[in-house]
């Protein structure tokens, strides 16, 4: 299997990311003000936890990484309409350690699960485009797939892969991850991660 460190991430891919998907989330129109308005905090549950793809299950693959609870926050939320959205995020202020996003959402129609997947796309790239002229994506599909549907993309830095991001929707339930400082170039590592996730993420 071949992992390795990419060396220092950008650092300003965090706040960029979360700008640009709410940003999305905005242009949608007045439905998207709606669900955060009503957005309702919830505490997560331990299938929450073990869905979602954390520091803790990436560890395993690199050597002398071990994340520390405290650069790692959850979330969920849960909207009028029924649905919800679970997140996680890893920020370390060391700069050999990774930057993780994950979030999954869970949708009670097809139709919106579609349209979560387009958005959480649409944000993962504009976002990076935004983040530095340097940042770059190389689709991957042929690399990885899953699931009903799914985008699998390289994350480069003038030209050299320094992480990995990806969107794959299972039914009515999306979950978008990235990951930036590692690299994870093997695909049996992606399927021994997402197979049972995926077999188990629209099962409610």
């Amino acid at each position: 299997m071949e992992t390795i460190r990419s060396g220092p991430r950008p650092l300003t891919i965090v706040l960029i990311v979360l700008a640009a998907v709410v940003g999305l989330l905005g242009a949608i129109g007045g439905i998207g003000y709606l669900y955060v308005a009503t957005a309702e905090q919830r505490p997560l549950t331990e299938r929450d936890r073990r869905l979602l793809i954390t520091a803790e299950d990436l560890a395993p693959y690199f050597y002398d990484f071990e994340p520390s609870d405290d650069f790692a926050r959850f979330e969920k939320e849960r909207y009028f309409d029924g649905s919800s959205w679970v997140d996680y995020t890893y920020d370390s202020p060391l700069e050999d350690e990774p930057w993780i996003s994950c979030s999954i959402s869970y949708e009670r129609k097809l139709s919106d699960a579609l349209t979560i997947y387009a958005t959480e796309l649409s944000g993962q790239r504009i976002s990076l485009q935004f983040a530095d002229d340097a940042i770059d994506t190389q689709n991957r599909n042929d690399f990885f797939s899953a699931g009903d549907q799914s985008t699998f993309a390289d994350i480069t830095y003038d030209g050299a892969v320094t992480g990995h991001c990806f969107v794959i929707r299972q039914g009515r339930s999306v979950l978008s991850f990235m990951l930036s400082g590692f690299v994870m170039d093997d695909p049996a590592i992606w399927r021994e991660l997402l197979s049972q996730r995926l077999k188990q993420l629209d099962q409610r």
